[in-house]
């Protein structure tokens, strides 16, 4: 299995759902993330 990679966009993208009221769950059912590596995500784009 190979390790899936993500654009800069995606990540935002994905981080904006979340910011407009989604739940961290269903957006990671959503877009088949873990939501780990959502919240991971979350934390980098907060302290950038």
């Amino acid at each position: 299995m190979t390790k899936r990679r993500f654009t800069k966009e995606f990540k935002l993208q994905v981080i904006q759902e979340i910011d407009s009221g989604k739940s961290m769950e269903q957006v990671s059912r959503e877009n088949e993330v873990h939501p780990s590596t959502l919240r991971r995500w979350k934390w980098e784009h907060q302290q950038h």
